[in-house]
């Protein structure tokens, strides 16, 4: 009690700060980009922020704006939709299924833009690598190395610990037979589980 007493008669009026960690910075990216499939083409609008996230540049929220300009090699297709339509009436339906781009394949072409661009590669550092341009097994490794890395630093609760958990029995001393159901609790995986993780998604 005596420490926090002087401690208050003590208290000066001066405001100070410590950065704790690096500044978190982002930057918002859009553009039009061209996108071909076989003979058809358009041109796809976007939007979206980049930020660093486990060491790494990841976009946020990519929104794809508005698609035009279509074209069937040099063909221009004023109405995309349309098209497809009179095909389908036409008995044409694996004709018209040729005419399209999935979300996932636009998504793709536009992450790879992103990354080839210049205002990227002035930001990040010519050696950055957006996250999304890789698989699903390339991303896992990454988030795991970087759990292994900052384990001793970060809080139980850290939301990055949801999809590494493990579930357990809760073992108790059985003083007789019960009908309850087995208790579980679910913990976080210990660092050295995370490594034995890592090494089985290095070695698949």
């Amino acid at each position: 009690m005596k420490n926090i007493l002087e401690s208050l008669v003590n208290n000066g009026t001066e405001v100070t700060s410590i950065v704790k960690g690096e500044l978190h910075s982002s930057i918002d990216v859009g553009g039009v980009v061209t996108i071909t499939k076989g003979n058809l083409s358009m041109e796809v609008s976007f939007y979206t922020r980049l930020l660093k996230d486990y060491g790494e540049v990841v976009t946020e929220d990519l929104e794809i704006q508005e698609e035009s300009n279509f074209k069937l090699g040099d063909l221009k297709i004023d109405n995309l939709l349309k098209l497809k339509v009179t095909l389908v009436n036409s008995g044409l339906s694996s004709v018209a299924k040729n005419l399209e781009i999935s979300d996932e394949e636009k998504n793709t072409e536009i992450y790879k833009a992103i990354q080839n661009s210049s205002k990227f590669k002035n930001f990040y550092g010519k050696k950055a690598v957006l996250i999304d341009t890789l698989s699903d097994k390339e991303i896992e490794i990454i988030k795991v190395n970087w759990l292994i890395n900052n384990y001793d630093t970060l809080p139980p609760n850290h939301y990055k610990f949801r999809n590494y958990t493990i579930k357990e029995e809760v073992k108790e001393e059985v003083v007789e037979p019960s009908t309850e159901p087995n208790k579980f609790i679910t913990r976080n995986m210990n660092k050295e589980e995370l490594q034995d993780k890592l090494k089985t998604l290095k070695s698949l």
